[in-house]
């Protein structure tokens, strides 16, 4: 009897321990929620007796549940977190649905792989209190939109964390790092979500070795710079692929373990360092499709293959071939920007004198650099000044900082240096005879240090108020006086006694046709080659009012008729009677229509909204009338004729027909009909209908001054006129006095329609 009452209380005993037991409970949860394939022999009330995926301590609690791979579908119970001893949770590719549940506050757990299943969703707590978490895997899940959860930064211990394709959003936190010590974390995969932003620059100092990034969805994705490349020294792999990281290569020297370096279809500019190309431990590295600058890299690792297929910008496709020591000073001037994408995107080839953005150059020299209103950021180089011939320097509304280097006051031939609407402090250099606009700087410098100007500067230090009279005084000076003034200049036939019209006003008008229509019967046609040179003339002209002058200007009534030709047949823009100070970027203004018919801009036309656009169109018509030696609006031709750029831009189209619209006055040989046609599809462009389908003035400039080089024109007779037919010697009110106004066959307003096709007319107060 006693020892049946000993049996009994031993059971009783026995079944108290297993009931009291809160593993037993949630592991039970477990199997039942789970649909187990094969059979993994997880009957019975004991887990610790299930199978050998599951494994408990001598005190039977569970410390590792390892059922990755097995084929088993369903959803896990939300109470795992009362395992409180578990230090492995492997569930890995199985078909399990569902949340999955918080662990929060499992101090013992080391290991959580849960990728490749089908889980919705990561609970927000889920990090909180893993001080002892190692390992995380959560890849190729399909969870609902989520980011990097704050509890993460309670896992100081993490050696890996990888959540590659798992549809996490958002910026990867600055604060997960930031004073806490992940020193043990080596690998980081986040690839294919949809993160962006900027990486976390605290990062830096991290000892990281495989880091894995590549692959962001969506249009922002990660971006900025990857200069906390330069720190991690303990690197081995890294993968950047497919972001829209910017900004130069960082220095790798310290990256002595580097073996895979992957950093294809970003954006990043600038030169390859050598410390990359010349980095012994590289294996694989690949740099295509970013637009990366210089020479091409000549990797010099025994074992490397680099691939660098795609787009690049670099110089020569040679690896280790130098580029033109003109590329190298233009690299380095923007080197100081921080290599800006909108040059990387622009600079092709190996000669910036062939339409490089910003670039303008006579024969082989760059003359004017013009980087106006481009978002800049940085100092400005004292490169600028390894460029002997530069005129002109415009580097105004930008966010450039630091000081206007000492080094720029030695280019003798600096005429204009404008680096007005900045963020400059410091002294002024001493410029003997350069205007300098240092307008809209200063503002934020310590005292004393605020555009104090070099002893004895004899610089011309022009302001805005100076701008703004230029303006009014353009629209305000006597039309008499100046006519009477340009009588005695610009005589291209003193002898033949005419009109005071016809003795200075000779035009490309005129000249195109070969007096045929004008009346001066003894002008020969003019050849292409100076048309072409016209053509570069008045597209400098007013290159320079739009962008290059101290305020930005519309002309309003560019014609034929108020281009000037000198003695040399060089072409000087003329008549600022309508001129009007251009608004800031895009923006349009509205006037009172003036200017002249077959000139006008379809928009300005209709609304009376202006930008520098219209300009471009008329310049647009002028090259037609050089192209075909016809007026912008001839009332003698069919009706299908009468309007130049309707009929041009028919013909253009048809390019079988294209040849008959070329003026028959020129002698066309195959070299001259290609120059021919790429003016043909310029003129085209500018005089397109909608205004953002226009090219810029420098543009335009930039393809005819590849054109002329071709011919290499004499150089002209006077030094001391620059390439906008400027006097830069004339004091400034002098020249605004000198410019060129006419009061021809004007009407006082617009007809309602053209009466006989009068193509000019003038709203004298419509300004």
């Amino acid at each position: 009897m006693v020892a049946k009452n000993f049996l009994l209380l031993l059971c009783f005993i026995a079944l108290v321990n297993v009931e009291s037991s809160p593993d037993e409970a949630v592991m039970i949860a477990l199997r039942d929620s789970l649909k187990l394939s094969g059979n993994p022999n997880w009957s019975g009330s004991d887990p610790c007796k299930w199978s050998m995926f599951i494994k408990c301590d001598a005190s039977n609690r569970v410390t590792a549940i390892q059922i990755g791979d097995r084929g088993i579908s369903g959803k896990l119970p939300p109470d795992l977190g009362k395992l409180t001893s578990l230090t492995k949770f492997e569930v890995m590719r199985n078909r399990l649905t569902g949340p999955i549940p918080s662990l929060a506050g499992l101090k013992s757990l080391v290991t959580v792989y849960a990728n490749d299943n089908d889980f919705t969703s990561v609970p927000e707590d889920f990090f909180s209190g893993l001080s002892s978490l190692q390992h995380v895997s959560l890849d190729n899940n399909p969870f609902d939109s989520w980011v990097i959860p704050p509890s993460l930064e309670n896992a100081t211990s993490l050696v890996d964390f990888s959540a590659v394709n798992c549809n996490l959003s958002g910026k990867i936190p600055d604060y997960l790092f930031e004073g806490k010590d992940f020193s043990s974390l080596t690998t980081l995969k986040l690839s294919y979500n949809s993160l962006v932003g900027e990486f976390p620059m605290n990062f830096s100092d991290s000892r990281v070795q495989v880091l894995m990034l590549n692959g962001q969805k969506g249009r922002e994705k990660l971006h900025g710079s990857i200069s906390f490349l330069q720190k991690m020294t303990s690197l081995t792999n890294v993968t950047l692929q497919g972001n829209s990281f910017s900004g130069p290569l960082p220095d790798f020297s310290g990256l002595v373990s580097l073996k895979s370096f992957n950093v294809r279809e970003n954006q990043l500019s600038g030169l390859v360092p050598s410390s990359l190309f010349e980095l012994q431990s590289l294996s694989d590295v690949a740099l295509g499709n970013n637009l990366l600058q210089g020479p091409t890299p000549n990797f010099t690792a025994p074992d490397i293959k680099p691939d660098l297929n795609g787009l690049n910008s670099f110089c020569l496709d040679t690896p280790g071939t130098s580029c033109d020591p003109r590329v190298n000073t233009l690299l380095s001037i923007v080197e100081a920007f921080g290599y800006p994408v909108n040059f990387a995107e622009k600079w092709k080839g190996n000669d910036p004198c062939s339409g490089w953005v910003g670039i303008t150059c006579t024969g082989t020299d760059i003359t004017v650099i013009n980087f106006k209103n481009l978002g800049l950021n940085g100092t400005i180089s004292p490169r600028f000044a390894d460029f002997a011939s530069l005129r002109v320097i415009n580097l105004s509304q930008n966010n450039l900082n630091g000081t206007i280097p000492q080094e720029l006051a030695k280019l003798s031939n600096l005429k204009t240096l404008d680096v007005s609407k900045n963020r400059l402090c410091g002294e002024v250099p001493r410029f003997n005879t350069t205007i300098v606009n240092t307008t809209g700087n200063f503002e934020d410098c310590p005292n004393g240090n605020a555009g104090k100007k070099a002893s004895s500067n004899a610089g011309k230090i022009v302001g805005s108020v100076i701008g703004i009279l230029l303006a009014l005084l353009l629209i305000g000076v006597a039309i008499f006086s100046l006519v009477k003034k340009k009588m005695q200049y610009h005589k291209m036939h003193p002898q033949q006694q005419s009109s005071d019209q016809d003795a200075f006003k000779i035009t490309i008008e005129n000249l195109c046709t070969g007096g045929s229509e004008s009346g001066f019967s003894g002008l020969r046609p003019l050849e292409w080659t100076r048309r072409l040179i016209i053509a570069l003339d008045v597209a400098r002209g007013v290159e320079y009012l739009h962008t290059l002058a101290h305020q930005s200007f519309i002309h309003r009534d560019l014609k034929p008729s108020n281009i000037l030709l000198g003695d040399d047949m060089h072409a000087k823009v003329a008549d600022f009677g309508l001129v009007r100070l251009a608004p800031e970027g895009t923006q349009s203004i509205e006037t009172k229509i003036a200017g002249t018919f077959g000139y006008l801009a379809p928009e300005y036309a209709v609304t009376g909204r202006v930008t520098t656009k219209v300009d471009v169109y008329s310049f647009g018509v002028i090259l037609m009338e050089l192209l075909t030696g016809r007026k912008a609006l001839d009332g003698t031709r069919s009706e299908e004729e009468v309007h130049l750029a309707t009929w041009f831009r028919r013909m253009f189209i048809n390019k079988g027909s294209f040849p008959k619209a070329i003026d028959e006055a020129m002698e066309v040989n195959e070299e001259t009909l290609r120059s021919i046609n790429i003016v043909a599809e310029l003129a085209n462009q500018c005089s397109s209908r909608e205004p953002r389908d226009r090219p810029d003035m420098n543009h335009v400039v930039n393809v005819l001054v590849s054109l002329v080089v071709q011919w290499k024109p004499t150089e002209r007779s006077s030094d001391s006129e620059d390439i906008y037919g400027i006097d830069y010697d004339t004091p400034l009110p002098q020249l605004i006095l000198d410019s060129c106004f006419f009061g021809d066959n004007t009407l006082t307003s617009i007809p309602s329609r053209p009466s006989e096709l009068e193509s000019t007319f003038k709203s004298g107060q419509g300004r």
